[in-house]
């Protein structure tokens, strides 16, 4: 068509009159959609805007019969002619004045998400958010005439907020909905657009490096895992009536969800923030019947039904109500990033984004995580390097299943996407690691000063047979069958047990009480009767075992290095810890001197319980999490080195 006569009506069609010509025209012919075409192409938008609008006032008077018309006579026939007609009524509506909506460029795209009665519609331009297949406006036209949705809601890209109500979405609501129900059945036949050509594991990607950056698109990523039909599970957003509120209320004072068992920490960690104010709870979907409840202290809430169908509507229910009450939230375990089973992924190639904890974060709420070791996070060739081949003594290291670089790596990736920050206790910084959202010292780790005291009163049923005068060694390993295989021994075992042989023969009163698998509530009416303790010998860290034995005022042998490597400076909870330093190789001379001394043994001892209440205890480690999430929220890395306690003067 020829721009220069723009101001001609096209042929045949008056604008006065005719009113019957004009809509037989629009439903039989090309002409007015070429017309409008050609008015956006000239520029003169404004005055096509302003026809358009005056065709259609009429169209709609008219639109039922049209409607019924096309369904009678064209209903195969005329399909994809439909559907062109709807994309043009969405294109012709006028943009609301004094509005920063522009036109349609050639390359805008929209994106579809349901959220209750509403439809949610993304604007996006050509280059934004490209892991979002762009829905065409026929689909949003055939969501609409589905009847599901009362409201349409309208946001663009580039704002990082809510939806809103746009005059835009009104319009569009009064130009469809007349639609008959003849008219709904015929748009519906038209073909869906075709999906991603995204095998799962690129899709996974795509989406979560989007919400990592833009949780407030999570409607959207989650409707694009939906459309890929590939098994990729997207609750809570199946079952969009079950979302927190858009717009949650404020918590009302500081306040965490700690969430999935780790062992005693959480318990003690949420009893600390209380008695500073907090609100504070610790939730659970563990089996009570598991084995592993043995490592665990209870919880506030348990969402655990033998049902998997009543567990996920129990887990939904708590989930809508999470935003409005907590502002942080702190999780455990290696691959649950997610308050919900299906969301649990611990893969080389993850596919399933958990998209729970990208709606946590669109709600602010402070998501951070406690990693259990050093596979959780840090890629075993990074720690191998760093701790100078401690890799060698784990059984670990040639099973890809549990332990490889990429498996970890895999799940680093994901930690950073979704978490705050990662408060990795005192372990190797160790590949990623040694990033902004890391904390190194020790935040989590909490020891009630009052459970573990040491004076502890032992039930009789603890208590440990000896005789007058012998020296107990205690030495543990949890998982005993599953961590040593021949000289694969991450604990040095069996150079403890080589070495109080050693010691006995030489006439030393020594016993060893070994403890594997005991209940982790029963393991301090151990420890608190031993006279020395005896930890790892090769990783180089601070365990839970010399934790709490330091805690309970028991002089701890350990293998101690507090390298942190690149530029970090050296962990100064390993380098200050009033403990004695011990490897495999010189074990037996180690604890020989130890228990030679009875005086270092109460000095030691002393010294330890100080240390553990300022490091460890659930005060002083309450207030620690509360700075870091104060800094979190003043826009400051968490890590600071005025986190801790002040250095030694010596």
């Amino acid at each position: 068509m020829d721009p220069q006569k723009l101001d001609a009506p096209p042929r045949a069609v008056e604008w006065k009159g005719r009113t019957r010509a004009l809509l037989v025209s629009f439903t039989r012919s090309d002409e007015v959609l070429e017309w409008l075409a050609a008015l956006q192409r000239s520029g003169r938008v404004a005055r096509a805007r302003r026809r358009a609008h005056g065709i259609l006032a009429k169209l709609r008077r008219r639109l039922g019969k049209i409607a019924g018309v096309l369904v009678q006579d064209q209903r195969q026939k005329h399909v994809a002619d439909v559907e062109k007609r709807l994309a043009a009524l969405l294109q012709i509506l006028p943009s609301p004045p004094n509005q920063d909506w522009e036109s349609l460029a050639p390359g805008d795209r929209w994106a579809l998400a349901g959220k209750g009665d509403a439809l949610i519609v993304l604007r996006l331009g050509e280059k934004d958010a490209p892991s979002l297949r762009g829905a065409s406006l026929e689909e949003i036209a055939r969501e609409v005439l589905a009847g599901r949705f009362k409201r349409l809601l309208v946001k663009r890209y580039a704002d990082a907020g809510p939806p809103v109500a746009h005059p835009i979405g009104e319009s569009l609501l009064r130009s469809i909905l007349p639609f008959s129900e003849a008219a709904k059945e015929l748009a519906n036949m038209a073909a869906t657009s075709p999906g991603s050509a995204l095998d799962a594991h690129a899709r996974y990607e795509a989406l979560c490096d989007l919400l990592a950056d833009r949780p407030d698109l999570v409607d959207f990523a989650a409707a694009q895992a939906a459309e890929a039909s590939d098994g990729v599970s997207i609750i809570p957003f199946d079952r969009p009536d079950m979302l927190p509120r858009s717009i949650p209320a404020e918590p009302k004072r500081r306040s965490a969800l700690f969430l999935h068992h780790s062992y005693y920490h959480f318990n003690c960690l949420s009893d600390g923030l209380r008695r500073r104010g907090w609100d504070a709870m610790t939730v659970s979907l563990a089996n009570p019947n598991s084995p592993d409840q043995q490592f665990f202290h209870g919880e506030d809430l348990s969402l655990f039904d033998p049902d998997p169908k009543i567990m996920r509507e129990k887990t939904r229910a708590f989930f809508r109500t999470v935003p409005e009450r907590f502002g942080a939230l702190h999780f455990y375990g290696m691959g649950h990033a997610s308050f919900f089973p299906e969301l649990f992924e611990n893969s080389e190639r993850p596919v399933q984004p958990p998209f729970d904890f990208f709606e946590l974060r669109r709600h602010q709420t402070i998501i951070g995580f406690m990693p259990s070791g050093c596979l959780d996070g840090a890629p075993q060739s990074a720690i191998r390097e760093l701790s100078g081949n401690v890799c060698a003594k784990c059984v670990w290291e040639t099973n890809p299943r549990v332990c490889s670089d990429q498996r970890s790596t895999a799940w680093a990736k994901r930690l950073e996407r979704v978490c705050d920050w990662i408060g990795i206790e005192g372990d190797w910084p160790a590949g990623p690691r040694t990033g902004d959202k890391y904390v190194h010292g020790p935040v989590v780790t909490t020891l009630d000063t009052e459970a573990w005291r040491p004076d502890l009163v032992v039930p009789d049923e603890f208590k440990v047979k000896r005789a007058p005068g012998t020296i107990l060694v205690y030495h543990a390993v949890g998982n005993y069958a599953t961590r040593r295989t021949g000289d694969r021994d991450i604990k040095g075992t069996g150079a403890v047990m080589a070495a109080i042989d050693r010691l006995k023969a030489e006439g030393l009163p020594l016993q060893l009480y070994f403890a594997t698998n005991v209940p982790s509530r029963v393991v301090r009416f151990i420890q608190v009767q031993a006279d020395i303790v005896i930890d790892q010998l090769n990783y180089g860290r601070i365990g839970a075992n010399a934790r709490e034995s330091m805690m309970l005022g028991r002089p701890v042998i350990v293998r101690l290095d507090p390298r942190q490597g690149g530029q970090l400076p050296p962990q100064r909870q390993v380098q200050e810890a009033p403990l004695v330093d011990a490897t495999e190789q010189n074990v037996t001379d180690v604890l020989r001197e130890l228990v030679q001394s009875p005086s270092r043994r109460a000095d030691l001892g002393r010294r330890a319980r100080e240390f553990a209440v300022a490091w460890h205890g659930s005060d002083a480690c309450a207030e620690r999490y509360e700075k870091v999430i104060d800094r979190i929220r003043a826009g400051l890395i968490p890590d600071s080195p005025d986190l801790y306690p002040a250095p030694p003067l010596h």
